[in-house]
């Protein structure tokens, strides 16, 4: 059973890479930019770019993205107030922070926060694709698990029978016949 949630899940993190969306919020300068765009199109097909937080949010509103590189020049309160914000708002989605003055108060006041790391400058366009897909396949997870524990409790609702449920017939005859001795 470990092994053919195993392979659900690594289908669902290898679908998602193809329908996921990506948003870079980054103020850093042009070639930066270019560069988290570049090596995140070569993986993912729908990455969108903003410029700052009140965009991000903005973009947030019309429909949410799956995962989003918040990239900071300063790890300064108004990157963790977005943070916050986007985790009340859209606990599913996957938000790393990237930040320029990394401190680690910041970085495990951000953990605490709710996110899915928290990384310091300077970052390779490989770390970005890297950080991007572990937090896709962190979602994938959680999806299979909220739908485990879903399938679990519909077997353990009341008046249900869970040992029918769970084990089979057979199952159910010998509890019953152990519970009778």
């Amino acid at each position: 059973m470990g092994q053919n949630r195993d392979f659900k899940v690594a289908n669902t993190a290898a679908a998602m890479k193809h329908t996921s969306r990506i948003l870079v919020v980054s103020n850093d300068d042009e070639a930066v930019r270019r560069g988290y765009l570049q090596s995140l199109d070569s993986v993912f097909r729908n990455v969108e770019f903003v410029r700052d937080e009140n965009c991000a949010m903005a973009a947030m509103e019309q429909q949410p993205f799956d995962v989003v590189l918040l990239d900071s020049r300063k790890a300064d309160a108004n990157g963790l107030a977005v943070l916050r914000s986007m985790k009340q708002r859209w606990p599913q989605s996957e938000v790393v922070i990237i930040a320029g003055a990394a401190t680690i108060a910041k970085a495990k006041e951000a953990i605490r926060l709710g996110a899915y790391d928290y990384v310091a400058k300077p970052i390779s366009p490989q770390k970005v694709v890297d950080l991007a897909t572990c937090a896709l396949t962190k979602k994938a997870w959680t999806i299979h698990r909220v739908s485990d524990l879903a399938s679990i409790s519909e077997c353990c609702r009341p008046n249900s029978r869970p040992v029918h449920r769970l084990a089979g017939n057979n199952g159910a005859k010998n509890f019953r016949r152990r519970e009778k001795s």
